[in-house]
């Protein structure tokens, strides 16, 4: 029997609660929400104690029609320099 991909691991519950998000440096990127110092108020959710493996995230995003934000944008820009130089998504080449 296999266990519904939402049921499975079971999740470790945090409560609402609020901090300081900030980015000040030169490097921080407007468009992704970083900057000026603020605060940031986070609702109760669930989490799993541990990664997810790749057969656990497909299962979720099909039940759930999940599209991520690269999925969205066409990419990522926290991978993006992982991609060799000049391949489609990579940084390009100058």
């Amino acid at each position: 029997m296999r266990l519904h991909p939402l049921s499975w691991p079971p999740r470790c519950g945090l409560p609402t609660d609020s901090n300081l998000r900030e980015n000040s440096s030169a490097a921080a990127v407007a468009g992704d929400g970083e900057g000026p110092v603020r605060r940031v108020l986070l609702g109760a959710y669930a989490i799993a104690p541990a990664t997810v493996a790749n057969r656990a995230f497909s299962d979720f995003v099909q039940a759930k029609r999940f599209i991520t934000d690269a999925e969205q944008s066409g990419s990522s820009f926290v991978s993006y320099l992982q991609v060799p130089t000049g391949s489609p998504g990579g940084p390009a080449v100058l």
